[in-house]
């Protein structure tokens, strides 16, 4: 299914959100910046290189340079192929990808948004193949005419067409039937 222009305009948005997101992540690498472990103290005491801070022990170290590239590639190139994939409006491509960005982000910092995205995609999906509209107005209209029992006629059926009477029973298979003893008079 393709996307429309409400749905392209959000994806560009998204993708620029991606883009912003690795730029942030580059910019940790380029400051050197330092990251605090925290672990519980044993025996109230703290391993070597930890210093106690209230009830946990921490220890401040600036990680390796490939610790924040990793994430940094991963959004400039999921947010490149979020452009991509709008650019060819291919939705299932973009909900594909937006709940990746979601799983690369985590659960609270990063990930909310793309995985946001793409499960409004899905919703919309969902709504189209159902109603035949993802807007709001026509999902309502088109939910209220199942609900009554109205459907639209298609150029197929004919306004006086007749009910097909029901169906007999199916015939008795010899072959699958199990033989039956002749009753007892």
């Amino acid at each position: 299914m393709s996307i429309d222009n409400v749905e392209q305009r959000i994806s560009y948005i998204v993708a620029v959100v991606a883009a912003a997101y690795g730029a942030l992540y580059l910019v940790r690498d380029i400051q050197k910046y330092k990251v605090t472990v925290t672990e519980t103290p044993i025996k109230h005491a703290c391993k070597a290189g930890y210093h106690l801070v209230s009830t946990l022990c921490e220890h401040t170290h600036a990680p390796s340079s490939s610790y924040w590239l990793v994430p940094c590639i991963a959004y400039f190139i999921l947010g490149a192929a979020i452009v991509g994939f709008t650019r060819a409006r291919k939705r299932a491509a973009l909900i594909m990808i937006g709940f990746l960005l979601g799983l690369t982000g985590g659960i609270f910092e990063a990930g909310i948004i793309p995985a946001a995205y793409a499960a409004w995609l899905l919703l919309r999906a969902f709504r189209l193949q159902r109603y035949g509209t993802a807007s709001f107005a026509g999902v309502s209209r088109a939910a209220r005419e199942q609900r009554s029992g109205r459907t639209t006629p298609t150029a197929n059926s004919t306004p006086a067409a007749k009910p097909a009477p029901p169906r007999s029973a199916p015939s008795e298979s010899k072959r699958y039937t199990p033989k039956q003893k002749p009753r007892k008079r």
